[in-house]
């Protein structure tokens, strides 16, 4: 997802999601730069970067059978 200037005024953001069991999202990874440094040809490189990312993470996280994360 790539937003612009929506909560923060002049910043430029793309992000991935940090999915738990049943695809539940738990958080998301991010990245935000100065409107006038964001590069619209980097987009689809930086949002495949955060999904393998966030899959990754997602990947890791315990199941739902076993021992929550405290």
């Amino acid at each position: 997802v790539s937003k612009r200037g929506e909560k923060v005024d002049g910043a430029a953001a793309v992000s991935a999601p940090i999915l738990g069991s049943g695809s539940r999202v738990l958080g998301c990874l991010t990245i935000t730069v100065p409107v006038v440094r964001f590069d619209e040809r980097k987009q689809p490189a930086m949002a495949n970067a955060l999904l393998a990312e966030s899959r990754a993470i997602s990947a890791n996280l315990p199941t739902s059978a076993q021992t929550p994360c405290r």
